[in-house]
């Protein structure tokens, strides 16, 4: 009884592999954040730095568009890109 198995494919280990699982769990961390500072991020450093509620919501979209990009960049970097092995049989 024994039953065919898939051929498994060999982990990448090391210093690349911890780098990418890193990058793609800190990602949607990256967009909450950005999220957070486009919603709340102008009264926060309105009240925060006592500034112009203008200048602070510019702060604010510009450090949504920071830890976005940032987000974007962590989860591009850290996705699988490595060629398919099956593509080869």
């Amino acid at each position: 009884m024994s039953r065919e198995q898939e051929p498994q494919q060999p982990s990448s280990t090391g210093a690349g592999a911890t780098s990418k699982s890193f990058l793609r769990g800190i990602a949607p961390v990256l967009f909450a954040v950005a999220g957070g500072s486009f919603f709340f991020g102008g009264k926060v450093i309105s009240v925060a730095a006592k500034t112009d509620r203008l200048i602070a919501e510019m702060g604010g979209i510009g450090l949504a568009l920071i830890f976005g990009a940032l987000g974007l960049w962590a989860k591009t970097t850290g996705e699988d890109d490595e060629p398919d092995q099956d593509a080869d049989s």
